[in-house]
């Protein structure tokens, strides 16, 4: 089982406003929806979300974003963690340039709110990002990590767990402050079937999507249920039987499939901090692989 892709939205989106003129909530149910029709052209996936914490981060309101004198350089100022230092990084001006119909090189203005960045071009058009979003996008490090709470699977990721009341989502806002910030990792897996005929010499690589040797709904649960007993999020509620469970059907799928081992890949193709997952049970790492190869047991 191996990542496929990652998208992240910033909990803050459906709380709080990118923008005047942008209705975030909305914003962030269509831009999840529009993850999920792409997913879809191919196959019937299920999506695998984390719902995890960082450490607070805004753009200052002290120190504006701005260009430099010569907009060679993008400065941004930042107010991390729960004391709020401030941090500074500086950013290429030449990523933030743009062509218009003429084919002129044409500069934005820049400002900026402590949640969102928006670049203003010539002719009116608005570019927003929320700042999680800026500091994914640009590979901006600050030496945060990223901590999953909880784990969970949906086919609607447009309101699960976005807009609906959600009892994972609740204990995670109960347990953290105002020093921290809430954000969604929607992961979706590429499952294939290794079969050997060692007789014959050959080794069988196949899309579990394009075989259906495991359902798709049976493979969406397993894949749950490993990255459950995996991580063991602290806010994942009955996490014993979720273990339970995994060993019930890891059996099951050992007695009807043959299955002798699973083996997750959760390594990112693109690094960055955001992706540095850890929970007590699995130490941070840029990428987690691991391979389960009987059913775990209780402890």
């Amino acid at each position: 089982m191996d990542l496929l892709e990652i998208d992240m939205i910033w909990y803050g989106l459906v709380r709080g406003g990118l923008h005047p003129d942008v209705d975030s909530r909305a914003f962030a149910s269509r831009r999840i929806a529009a993850i999920k029709r792409k997913h879809e052209e191919y196959f019937n996936r299920q999506f695998i979300y984390f719902i995890c914490t960082r450490d607070r981060v805004r753009f200052s309101t002290a120190r504006p974003v701005r260009f430099s004198l010569f907009r060679r350089k993008l400065i941004v100022h930042l107010e991390v963690g729960p004391e709020r230092r401030i941090v500074r990084r500086e950013l290429p001006g030449s990523r933030f340039r743009a062509m218009d119909g003429a084919g002129r090189i044409v500069r934005p203005r820049v400002e900026s709110s402590d949640v969102a960045i928006t670049f203003t071009f010539p002719g009116g058009a608005k570019i927003s990002t929320s700042v999680h979003d800026f500091l994914l996008e640009h590979g901006v490090d600050l030496g945060i990590d990223t901590r999953v709470r909880y784990v969970g699977l949906t086919k609607n990721p447009e309101t699960r767990p976005l807009l609906r009341k959600h009892d994972g989502l609740r204990r995670v806002l109960k347990r953290i402050g105002e020093d921290q910030d809430v954000l969604f990792f929607y992961n979706t897996f590429a499952v294939r079937c290794v079969a050997d005929e060692p007789e014959k010499g050959v080794t069988w690589w196949l899309s579990n999507a394009m075989t259906d040797e495991v359902a798709i709904r049976a493979e969406g649960l397993i894949l749950e249920k490993l990255v459950i007993g995996y991580f063991r999020p602290d806010c994942q509620g009955a996490l014993a039987s979720e273990i339970t469970e995994l060993r019930n059907r890891f059996r099951t799928l050992s007695e009807k499939h043959r299955i002798k081992r699973i083996r997750v890949n959760l390594e990112v193709d693109h690094p960055s901090e955001y992706y540095r997952f850890f929970t007590e049970a699995a130490e941070v790492s840029p990428g987690h692989v691991f391979t389960v190869l009987e059913a775990p047991v209780d402890e």
